[in-house]
């Protein structure tokens, strides 16, 4: 009995088939959504959509865009389906990807229209509010990834959180510092990382 041995070429073809079918499926999955989405755009052609800005400062002059929601829904109708047709089209060849860059903020405004269902949706608190609470997902994202990169499981991320609020909220009220209790954050948070990482490499506690 004669073991199978694959060619190089034979390898390639399998990857092509097999990106050849993921295209397809998002092609599919992204025709079906500007489907979905002309059909929202008929039950909401008459609602209309507000969006604001401030322009100079917080609370001061605001620079409004005005439509509909049907025409947001339609925008991410074409927007959606003509990506899902391009995918089939050109299958693996299409760069998906940079589509998104698109698709996604055109869908989220027709949702953000449509659950405002007419009310003045500002922009600027929304997207202020959305950095603002960016910042500590992405501060422990950045420990999760360079945790991983150094051979550590680390899924304690949140408890360093709240641990280091905790001691930062001790220390600063004991002192009256700020800076103190920034500092007690870091070294609670740095003990409790010391602690995963003696229990992970000593005693291969997953």
């Amino acid at each position: 009995m004669t073991a199978a041995v694959l060619t190089p070429g034979a390898e390639m073809g399998t990857a092509a088939r097999k990106a050849l079918r993921a295209a397809r499926i998002r092609g599919v999955i992204m025709a079906a959504l500007g489907i979905v989405a002309f059909a929202a755009a008929r039950d909401s052609s008459s609602t209309p959509a507000t969006f604001a800005f401030w322009v100079d400062k917080q609370g001061g002059q605001l620079a409004s865009l005005s439509t509909s929601v049907g025409a947001l829904w339609v925008l991410a109708g074409i927007v959606v389906g003509g990506s899902g047709i391009a995918q089939l089209v050109r299958g693996a060849d299409f760069p998906w990807r940079r589509t998104l860059l698109i698709v996604i903020p055109v869908w989220i405004a027709a949702i953000l229209g449509a659950l405002l269902a007419g009310k003045t949706a500002n922009l600027t608190g929304v997207i202020a509010g959305s950095l603002e609470l960016a910042v500590p997902i992405s501060l422990g994202a950045f420990a999760g990834i360079l945790s991983e990169r150094s051979g550590m499981l680390n899924i304690a991320i949140e408890g360093k959180f709240l641990v280091g609020a905790c001691a930062a909220s001790i220390a600063a009220s004991v002192t009256h510092s700020v800076l103190i209790g920034a500092l007690a954050a870091m070294i609670a948070g740095m003990l409790v990382g010391l602690l995963l990482a003696w229990l992970g490499i000593l005693y291969k506690v997953a």
